[in-house]
């Protein structure tokens, strides 16, 4: 969110102190609601621990902008895990290392998580055992956790934004 702030007319001023501490709350409060967000995305990953970090990219510098980005940022064998699961993955062949024996792995897969909801039930392997040296692999689905907080919390942070500005007018205008 960029907002500028500036004064206007001959004997106007701003207080910039007061919008710069009203831009930090706002932006820190709508980043731990994202949290929250993303931690209920993770209830699915039963066996993995992805972990949510949270990066100030910006100050809020004299235009008035500053940035916050919640999410799955760092990179891990486990972050990488709930990548493919949010973004999906396309349709490839799995082979066996040369030398190794053959895979042997349940036919049928029940995920956890669905598109469209963030929280996670029990995934289950089911169906008959299989033993083969190749796979083709037909993809996962994209569930999109970080499209659904995004509208999830659209409405909150543009409500939250209003009322900030409202507020600061209010209380900082000097003349």
């Amino acid at each position: 969110m960029k907002i500028a702030v500036e004064a206007f007319g001959a004997n106007a001023s701003v207080n910039i102190k007061g919008w710069k501490a009203a831009l930090e709350g706002l932006v820190s409060g709508e980043a731990g609601e994202v949290w929250e967000y993303f931690e209920q995305s993770l209830s699915g990953f039963n066996h993995h621990s992805p972990t949510i970090t949270q990066k100030f990219t910006a100050t809020v510098n004299s235009e008035g902008n500053v940035e916050v980005i919640v999410g799955i940022l760092r990179s891990s064998p486990d972050n990488r895990i709930y990548s493919h699961v949010n973004w999906g993955t396309s349709r490839r062949l799995i082979r066996v290392a040369s030398g190794g024996g053959p895979m042997i792995f349940r036919a049928k897969y029940m995920s956890a998580t669905s598109r469209g909801r963030l929280q996670g039930g029990n995934w289950a392997k089911v169906g008959p055992w299989t033993v083969a040296f190749f796979i083709n692999h037909p993809g996962t689905q994209a569930r999109r956790f970080d499209e659904f907080i995004h509208t999830a919390m659209r409405g909150s942070i543009v409500h939250a934004a209003k009322t900030m500005l409202n507020k600061q007018r209010g209380n900082t205008w000097r003349k």
